[in-house]
């Protein structure tokens, strides 16, 4: 039996502990919050990987016009570039910015990179690399991640606009890493900058356009807009080319555009100006 004193002690410490549990939050981005789905497009959420902290934002099921229309200025011809209606029946949480080199060596353990730089999104790395880190990152954490696919990204990009970019039909390298009138990418070295250099567009995510081009999931066929289906289109799994979406910092605003398709991409290409981000799919059942 406890003796008097030591008994209050008991109590009083156990009292402290109920109350310390009661008024502490869950610490931000425990992975439920990210398996669950969002209420508002934008919405932030954050998840702690040793210490390294990600910030998600919530891209919910929709509508909307993929690819451009014939009126829009230096767009690829059509099929490259068909305008159609699609319709991504979940939501699903996309990375804020491109992945840092930072959160790169967290998870890989190595850092490829040209342009050094913590907060620099990582480059020189192949698609395939791509997914390697997604599976990696899944297993560290219990979540469902992944590359997005050509619609995912467009309509996260767009994050609501119908304009070439997501804040409208015009953006220069004043608003984006892109390269600048007159130079050609091989004098261009300027190289990247980190993320978050730039104001992101309206569901809070940067450097949709520009810094790096981002691989996405879809192997490349210029007429897959003819024949995708209307309902989330998966993209093609197999093919010799890959597709990178939003321009790099060695590309021409006209090569950033929420449409624009690099093409005709061998899917272990390296360059300083080939990234990725990647999403989070929730756990629909929650």
């Amino acid at each position: 039996m406890f003796r008097s004193n030591d008994h209050i002690l008991f109590i009083a410490v156990s009292i402290l502990a109920f109350i310390f549990a009661m008024n502490t939050k869950p610490v931000s981005g425990q992975e439920s919050s990210l398996a669950k789905p969002g209420t508002v497009p934008g919405q932030r959420r954050t998840f702690n990987l040793d210490g390294f902290e990600l910030a998600f934002r919530w891209c919910p099921a929709g509508t909307f016009m993929m690819g451009s229309p014939a009126t829009e200025l230096v767009r690829m011809p059509d099929p490259w570039e068909f305008q159609h209606q699609v319709t991504l029946t979940a939501g699903f949480w996309m990375l804020e910015t491109e992945v840092t080199q930072k959160l790169f060596q967290l998870v890989v353990g190595k850092n490829p990179s040209y342009w050094k730089g913590d907060d620099r999104p990582v480059e020189m790395i192949g698609m395939p690399a791509c997914v390697r880190f997604c599976d990696t990152f899944a297993k560290k954490t219990g979540l469902k991640a992944q590359l997005p696919t050509e619609s995912q990204w467009e309509y996260a990009c767009r994050a609501g606009s119908t304009s070439a970019f997501s804040s409208g039909d015009s953006m220069t390298f004043v608003d984006m890493q892109c390269r600048k009138p007159g130079a050609s990418p091989q004098k261009q070295t300027q190289g990247t900058v980190p993320v978050r250099s730039f104001k992101p567009n309206a569901w809070g995510l940067y450097d949709m356009h520009g810094n790096v081009a981002e691989w996405v999931a879809d192997a490349f066929d210029p007429e897959y807009y003819w024949t995708s289906p209307a309902n989330d289109p998966p993209g093609l799994a197999q093919g010799a080319d890959r597709v990178l979406r939003g321009g790099g910092w060695s590309s021409l605003p006209d090569h950033c555009r929420c449409a624009s398709r690099s093409l005709d991409v061998e899917p272990y290409s390296l360059a300083s100006s080939y990234g990725f981000r990647f999403m989070i799919v929730p756990d629909i059942k929650r």
